[in-house]
């Protein structure tokens, strides 16, 4: 039976115990998301009530082919299917900066939207929306 006495145990080399891994704060990925669900909802409303108009162009590839109603269930599908992964990944610090960026390229949006369009806040665009589902 081999027993280690107190000097002999003070002596071994012990390597030191490696530093945790750097994980993020799944709290703020989890408070974040509401912000880019809200912004974008209101990317989704705006673009809703542009296309409406006649001259407006739909610049993105996916959704310029679709109705109105494909529209709306391509936005929501994907960003529904973008916060499973954000939270399912919330623990890294990745999906924090990745949950911040989108909330800046969303609010940078919102900004374009609500500078070049005003007038698309009107109540009768709004009712056009409403009619056109």
């Amino acid at each position: 039976m081999n027993t280690f006495s107190p000097s002999a145990i003070q002596t071994m080399n012990v390597a030191p115990a490696a530093a945790p891994p750097r994980y993020g704060h799944p709290g703020r990925v989890l408070a974040l998301l509401p912000l880019i669900w809200a912004l974008n909802l209101l990317d989704l409303v705006f673009t809703l009530l542009a296309g409406t108009m006649r001259d407006f162009v739909e610049l993105n590839p996916l959704a310029s082919p679709l109705r109105p109603f494909g529209q709306t269930a391509l936005k929501l599908g994907m960003l529904v299917f973008c916060t499973a992964i954000f939270v399912a990944l919330r623990r890294r610090r990745c999906v924090e900066w990745g949950c911040y960026l989108l909330l800046a390229v969303y609010g940078a949006l919102a900004a374009v939207w609500l500078t070049a369009f005003p007038f698309l806040l009107r109540p009768i665009h709004l009712r056009q929306l409403l009619v056109s589902f």
